[in-house]
């Protein structure tokens, strides 16, 4: 019985919780008119996991989409540390994707 309460308990918070807390970032919307939707770019400044930068994506997709883009960079130490795309969401079907090639 206790077992179940627990893990009631668990369920409740999550569905009650709040959104996870994003990392440090700065968002620039730029329009791509006359499509709809924007070219969000998020830029951060420390290195982040593949999940946040997902999370990052989802926060902002509704301000890409249908037709724009949301993109997140991060500093690349092949490249001196400037900021370079690292996840995107083109909403062509792809999902988000990650350029690995520059980090």
């Amino acid at each position: 019985m206790l077992k179940w309460i627990f893990l009631g308990s668990i369920f409740a918070l999550a569905a009650c919780g709040e959104a996870p807390e994003l990392p440090e970032h700065t968002v620039e919307e730029t329009s791509l008119a006359p499509r709809q939707g924007q070219r969000v770019q998020v830029n951060v400044s420390a290195d982040i996991s593949r999940a946040e930068c997902e999370q990052l994506i989802n926060r902002y997709r509704s301000d890409g989409a249908p037709d724009g883009q949301v993109g997140v960079n991060k500093p690349s130490a092949k490249l001196g540390g400037s900021l370079a795309p690292w996840c995107i969401e083109n909403f062509e079907g792809d999902g988000i994707t990650f350029n690995d090639s520059l980090f």
